[in-house]
């Protein structure tokens, strides 16, 4: 886990970021990952990193939000910065202030699940929990007759 501090942004740079991604110095991806990027992704963009941000505002419980890596490089960020976009700002409780906040790596096996499970966006949020209810539905015909 690295403790970073999210920098004030202009509208300008803010559009380089989707709503699920996060910018980071590029040279932070060994940091956290303890690999560089493409050496087992074979360069694809969709296998790229997922991390936990987490900020806790004194005397209310920690909020964290699930987060794609994205290297960006623009003028002022630092290796202690980072990049947020709105959409995470507002669900981690932050204000336009500067914040101290926690980026961590989850075990690789379940983090794209929680990602989509929780995604920013509520149209990519919705499709993936109703494929995932779809998809439970589909197995309890093969599950019943086995427990019985």
């Amino acid at each position: 886990m690295i403790t970073l501090h999210t920098m004030q942004i202009d509208k300008d740079d803010h559009l380089c970021l989707d709503p699920d991604q996060i910018g980071l110095q590029p040279g932070l991806y060994a940091r956290l990952f303890g690999r560089r990027f493409g050496a087992d992704d074979r360069g694809q963009p969709w296998r790229r990193g997922i991390v936990r941000v987490s900020y806790r505002r004194p005397g209310e419980a920690t909020r964290s939000v699930r987060l794609l890596f994205r290297g960006v490089s623009i003028e002022g960020l630092t290796q202690n910065q980072c990049l947020l976009p709105g959409r995470a700002c507002q669900q981690l409780g932050l204000g336009n202030e500067s914040a101290e906040i926690h980026v961590s790596v989850e075990p690789r096996a379940w983090s794209r699940f929680w990602f989509y499970w929780s995604h920013p966006v509520d149209a990519t949020r919705v499709a993936f929990k109703l494929g995932a209810v779809a998809i439970g539905i589909a197995l309890m015909p093969i599950i019943i007759p086995i427990i019985l």
